[in-house]
């Protein structure tokens, strides 16, 4: 697994996360000399050195990203990550490993569809079980099937941090996801223990709202 579920392919645009950079540093004329040949090979690179327009407002985003975002996931089939670049028009979203992967770039103000996508966030039934106490490693450690689970089923545990270019500005959410025994958010708790509560979807959107209104709402004038 090579990260989060993330949204359909875009088949235009299948390349390693190493391409990814390059193409990103080539928007900013800092074209890597390694990586010239195979972003020209791919019609990535035009012969004037400059990035095509086709993909120019991905690249930028990529090179030089307003704010930049993290998704991993903890889940039974293993623990992935993905990336999410937040530039002046477009948010770019794309799977760390070691292989291609799609790239997904969207509208900036699709950067919400992005994180569906990404951690599966939708309606969960609210559900009137009690509070838990465990630590993070606990939790994701059960989420692996590495250790006993407090819960019956599968479950996933993600979290989302995100920081601004300038590094001064920044949050994460974490949610544990229990399927049909709806989403739990962590909490103060007694000593290294967290006390993992249920919440509803709407929630986890109002945690995550510091996000959109640093990706979204600060955007410079273009």
């Amino acid at each position: 697994m090579t990260g989060p579920v993330v949204a359909a392919p875009n088949p235009e645009l299948v390349v390693p996360r190493r391409l990814l950079r390059a193409l990103g540093a080539a928007a900013r004329g800092e074209v890597p000399a390694d990586a010239r040949p195979e972003l020209s090979e791919r019609g990535l690179l035009g012969p004037d050195g400059l990035v095509p327009e086709t993909v120019a407002a991905t690249a930028v985003a990529v090179g030089s990203p307003l704010v930049t975002v993290r998704v991993t996931a903890v889940r039974p089939s293993g623990t992935g990550s993905a990336d999410i670049w937040v530039g002046a028009t477009r948010a770019v979203l794309h799977p760390e490993g070691q292989g291609s992967a799609a790239v997904v770039s969207v509208h900036r103000a699709l950067l919400p569809q992005l994180i569906v996508r990404a951690t599966g966030l939708g309606p969960r039934p609210r559900t009137g079980l009690p509070a838990f106490g465990a630590t993070g490693a606990d939790v994701a450690a059960a989420c692996r099937g590495t250790a006993p689970a407090p819960w019956a089923g599968d479950a996933e545990l993600w979290r989302v941090a995100w920081r601004n270019s300038a590094g001064d500005a920044g949050g994460d959410v974490a949610v544990l996801d229990r399927g049909p025994e709806g989403l739990w958010r962590p909490g103060a708790g007694q000593g290294q223990e967290l006390t993992w509560s249920p919440v509803d979807a709407g929630a986890v959107w109002q945690a995550l709202a510091a996000l959109f209104a640093l990706a979204l709402d600060d955007r410079p004038a273009v």
